[in-house]
């Protein structure tokens, strides 16, 4: 089959389908094609499939495209660090399909932050908590914590509900690069180093979600995101500016 044209070149084709690029001698790559509106249940199972066998794959989110592991799986968590070339003291942050599974991931919930996952979930937040014996030490920063958020995407939100794990949620580009809003940024990133490439579209924008660290006595913002410092001490009052 012939190389995929970029997205802004390209003719608009049929989703739901499965596409394939040659990379040289290498096995083919698989890139599919799935309706944001409607994600077919069939793209979304191939998906799932590659994470349950260990796999990673690229994502669409409502911020930018990420790199997806099953968040259990240690052997899984190292291969998107180094692929990512990341440093392996910078914490991952995971994303769940259902609040219920927050309870299994954290060793507590304080008030303010289910007022947050209230308001702000599905969306792009980023709550850090106290991490449960149930998190991989190996997405953990320093202190014991763990990000978490529910995302806003459709395909992202079938795609955790067919996996039934926690998925990392890091943006699908090399350390420290610009990030991606199409599968083309991140295919030409990767190539044969992800599994599988799901094209969902445009993501609508490079800014990634905001990080508020709840483990402080006053919550800190650790990184700036799509949610404002505004919105949010709307929300549940002051809050201090850790970036």
């Amino acid at each position: 089959m012939h190389d995929m044209p970029s997205i802004s070149g390209r003719m608009p084709i049929d989703t739901g389908s499965t596409r394939v690029r040659k990379n040289g001698a290498k096995d083919a790559l698989r890139i599919i094609q799935i309706d944001p509106i409607t994600p077919e249940d069939r793209l979304l199972q191939e998906a799932a499939d590659v994470i349950h066998k260990g796999g990673i794959i690229a994502y669409p989110t409502e911020t930018v495209y990420g790199i997806g592991a099953n968040a259990l799986n240690e052997e899984a968590i190292e291969r998107v660090y180094a692929v990512k070339q990341r440093d392996r003291d910078k914490p991952m942050l995971i994303i769940i399909h259902h609040i219920d599974q927050l309870n299994k991931l954290v060793d507590c919930i304080p008030h303010t932050a289910e007022i947050l996952c209230d308001s702000f979930w599905p969306g792009p937040l980023t709550l850090v908590f106290r991490a449960s014996s149930a998190v991989n030490p190996r997405l953990l920063g320093r202190q014991g914590n763990i990000g978490i958020r529910i995302p806003k995407n459709t395909i992202c939100l079938k795609l955790l509900e067919r996996c039934t794990v926690p998925l990392t949620s890091t943006s699908a580009n090399i350390s420290g690069a610009e990030n991606p809003i199409s599968i083309d940024q991140v295919y030409n990133s990767f190539k044969e180093k992800i599994d599988l490439y799901i094209d969902g579209g445009i993501a609508s924008g490079s800014m990634p979600s905001t990080v508020l660290d709840m483990t402080t006595t006053v919550p800190t913002i650790r990184r700036k995101g799509r949610i404002t410092q505004i919105e949010i001490e709307t929300i549940i009052g002051k809050v201090k500016d850790g970036t």
